[in-house]
Order: structure tokens, then C-alpha cells, then sequence
């Protein structure tokens, strides 16, 4: 896997988990901005590896 693919998976992943976090206390605008994040971070991710987009 590229060095960048790495990066961008990995910080989908950690905003997920801070997502939830958020949903969890009540923080649902950061939550809801945390999810569009990793929409972003998986499209970067999938062009990053593949050369999608």
C-alpha cells in the first residue's frame, strides 16, 4: 500500500472513531462534519491506492 493511501485510511478511520465519540455525547454538528471527512479521506484513500477519480 502507498505511504499516502496509509495516511488518508488511517485518518478516516481516527475521525470515524471521534465521529461516534461525538454522537455519543451530543456533539452532533461535529459529528456530522466529521463524517463528511471521511467521505473526503476515503475518496483521497481510493485515489491514492488505485488511481480512482
Amino acid at each position: 500500500m502507498k505511504e499516502t493511501a496509509k495516511k488518508w485510511y488511517k485518518q478516516a478511520i481516527h475521525e470515524l472513531e471521534m465521529a461516534e465519540k461525538n454522537i455519543a455525547i451530543g456533539g452532533y454538528d461535529v459529528a456530522s462534519f466529521l463524517s463528511h471527512q471521511v467521505a473526503v479521506r476515503v475518496l483521497a484513500f481510493f485515489e491514492a491506492k488505485w488511481g480512482w477519480l
